[in-house]
């Protein structure tokens, strides 16, 4: 079994039912919300779209 590091965030309940409302609704998400959880929670965006945590290597 492989074992991933994964770092413990305490994302907010109203992030995580904004999150949950964008994956089971079929219109677009307002990405700029998106972007703005993945911020909060340690985690960014890059130019090519991947998700990165902050402090991770951008390859």
């Amino acid at each position: 079994m492989t074992q991933t590091n994964v770092r413990k965030t305490n994302l907010s309940r109203q992030d995580f039912a904004n999150l949950l409302r964008y994956l089971s609704s079929p219109e677009e998400p307002d990405f700029a919300e998106v972007e703005e959880i993945a911020e909060r929670n340690g985690f960014y965006f890059a130019a090519d779209g991947v998700l990165w945590e902050h402090g991770e290597d951008v390859r």
